[in-house]
């Protein structure tokens, strides 16, 4: 074989090798960082089958019946599927930014002596994950936090905190549900399979039943 061309397959060699072994060191270290990772706290998404929720002067609480959210103490209303999707994969257990310290020396430095929101997991073991979460850190980048039987202070992300502190502030109600003042209303009618069942209306002295089939509106 020509010596200039023995040469070049040597030198290309040469290069996949050391490329090759560049991509496994930095395989193996993405794997090593991937392990370190560390987490508030970590359940799995099947075990958990309630959830409640308080943020400042708001709660809820929602439970899973045949594999559907719904909100507590609302006679079956379920959570808006898009608006809920998501959520209890977040629920799992955010990334820790940071451990600041195993002992919180002083819980209102941090607004942990009354924290804001306060978040409870409930699981089909009958245990049970609260989360107390305070004020932001001067970065607005993270919160204090602590979990319920862990007197670790710890730093978790303001986005999780606040995703989950919004289900609250503006609650995930399906989009047929509507919230109405009573004192806009002047009629009701109520329809099923696009046939007028009931109707009534709104007179100076009180509500009375409309003749069906309707004439006019108000009826």
């Amino acid at each position: 074989m020509n010596l200039r061309i023995s040469l070049v397959l040597i030198i290309l060699v040469s290069w996949f090798s050391v490329f090759g072994v560049l991509v496994l060191k930095s395989d193996i270290g993405s794997e090593k960082s991937e392990d370190q990772i560390n987490y508030f706290y970590r359940i799995s998404s099947g075990d958990i089958t309630n959830i409640s929720i308080r943020n400042q002067d708001n709660a809820l609480s929602w439970r899973l019946i045949d594999n559907t959210w719904y909100f507590d103490n609302m006679d079956g209303i379920p959570a808006d599927t898009f608006r809920w999707g998501g959520i209890i994969d977040l629920l799992q257990g955010p990334q820790l930014y940071r451990t600041l310290s195993e002992n919180i020396d002083d819980k209102s430095k941090y607004g942990l002596e009354d924290p804001s929101t306060e978040i409870s997991i409930f699981l089909a073991s009958g245990d049970k994950r609260t989360l107390f979460i305070g004020d932001a850190t001067p970065d607005l980048q993270n919160n204090y936090a602590y979990l319920e039987g862990d007197n670790k202070l710890v730093m978790v992300d303001s986005t999780w905190k606040g995703v989950l502190a919004r289900l609250v502030d503006e609650p995930p109600y399906p989009k047929w549900m509507y919230k109405l003042n009573e004192e806009d209303i002047l009629e009701v009618i109520i329809i099923n399979d696009n046939e007028i069942k009931k109707a009534y209306t709104l007179k100076s002295d009180g509500w009375y039943n409309c003749i069906i089939p309707l004439t006019g509106t108000p009826c």
